[in-house]
């Protein structure tokens, strides 16, 4: 018996789509609606580097929403996002947002705050807006290895915290032109409206408040 289902990331079942005994190959095609008859929202997350047209056709389809890992510039992104080569993989997730944007695919940017970028907050900023790339997610990257240690290419709640503060005033000097979500330990706290945008912030502990009300 081959069984097809699809799941929401909490286990709860969206649709049936095969259930029969069945022998050699086949193919089941999703319609990316539940059992109601209701679409369904659909989402990934990608470094970019793999899309192509077919694909994203697809994914504009079913009205997928893709969040693209992009840390900034080239030379802030390819400190740590590099194929087995040591090649940088900047320009291969360009071209992949590219392929997106011309099948109209929604999507936002997904940035991964390390060591690499955590102490460039706004130019990573300013790179993302100026390449119209107005929806941001800005990710910490805390790691420990076996031993319990914390990774070098991790960043500390303080240097997080001056992050946010820093992107949070870039957004302010800047007419507030980026929609921009930050998540840190998966607490909102508040949220500030400017100029049609919504900015989520969050609680950071042991970040210092540096006298704003927006932690």
């Amino acid at each position: 018996l081959v069984t097809i289902n699809v799941y929401t990331v909490k286990g709860e079942l969206v649709r049936s789509l095969f259930s029969q005994e069945v022998s050699g190959s086949g193919q089941v095609t999703w319609d990316g609606r539940n059992e109601r008859g209701a679409v369904v929202a659909n989402g990934l997350q990608t470094n970019g580097t793999l899309l192509n047209d077919e694909l994203a056709k697809h994914l504009a389809k079913y009205r997928f929403l893709l969040g693209v890992s992009l840390d900034g510039p080239a030379e802030i992104h390819d400190r740590f996002r590099t194929y087995a080569d040591g090649r940088g993989s900047h320009a291969e997730v360009l071209r992949g947002i590219e392929t997106l944007q011309r099948n109209a695919v929604e999507f936002n940017i997904l940035t991964l705050v390390s060591q690499s970028n955590v102490g460039h907050a706004r130019e990573v900023y300013r790179y993302l807006r100026d390449r119209g790339y107005l929806f941001h997610q800005y990710i910490e990257c805390v790691e420990f290895d076996e031993g319990g240690k914390v990774q070098p290419y991790a960043v500390s709640g303080e240097a997080w915290g001056r992050f946010l503060c820093e992107i949070f005033d870039e957004w302010m000097a800047g007419n507030g032109l980026a929609q921009l979500t930050a998540t840190a330990l998966n607490q909102l706290q508040n949220s500030v409206w400017k100029s049609g945008v919504t900015i989520n912030f969050v609680k950071i502990l042991g970040a210092p408040r540096r006298g704003r009300g927006y932690f």
